[in-house]
């Protein structure tokens, strides 16, 4: 239906711009010589499953209070803005840690609220069913999302990567308005 593929399209766009940072924050932090540290970086990414697995549970309980729309509107721009402000948080090990902390949270986010969305736009007999499908988009995000970023890395570089993203998420955070009452 018309209300399951802008739902699909909405969590590939987020889950996107979530994973980006997943897959990259390693790579960007070695750019610079503040952040040039293995030791520091594997901590980043050992603190960020921490936090995808706080997100999780933090989003969820936000989406049991507030429902989903609001919830995820402001996970997607939160992760929006975090990409514009990314490449600024470079000079400093705290700032570039709890950026990436910031982002790992919201990469949980998308995975805790996507039932609870399925369940309240189908129902809660089909609902389970359709997150099954809907959970492609996360697929296609992890694949595409990740080829698409490498080509755009090598092309343009990382502040365009994450400009790009930004926009993508906040895209996101536009097309889940469109959901009607979730």
């Amino acid at each position: 239906t018309r209300t399951f593929w802008n739902l699909w399209i909405c969590m590939v766009l987020s889950a996107s711009a979530g994973l980006n940072v997943v897959t990259v924050y390693k790579m960007y932090g070695n750019t610079f010589d503040t952040l040039q540290d293995d030791s520091y970086l594997a901590l980043v990414g050992g603190i960020g499953s921490i936090a995808n697995g706080l997100g999780r549970t933090f989003w969820g309980m936000l989406q049991d209070k507030l429902g989903s729309k609001r919830p995820f509107m402001l996970l997607t721009t939160v992760q929006g803005v975090m990409m514009l402000s990314y490449p600024f948080m470079v000079h400093s090990r705290i700032s570039f840690g709890l950026a990436t902390f910031i982002f790992f949270l919201c990469l949980g986010g998308n995975f805790a609220m996507a039932p609870g969305i399925c369940a309240k736009l189908f129902g809660a007999e089909a609902g389970p069913k359709v997150f099954s499908v809907l959970f492609s988009a996360f697929a296609v995000a992890a694949i595409f999302g990740t080829a698409l970023n490498r080509r755009f890395l090598a092309s343009y570089g990382f502040e365009f990567v994450f400009n790009f993203m930004a926009i993508v998420s906040l895209i996101s955070a536009i097309s889940i308005s469109f959901l009607g009452k979730i």
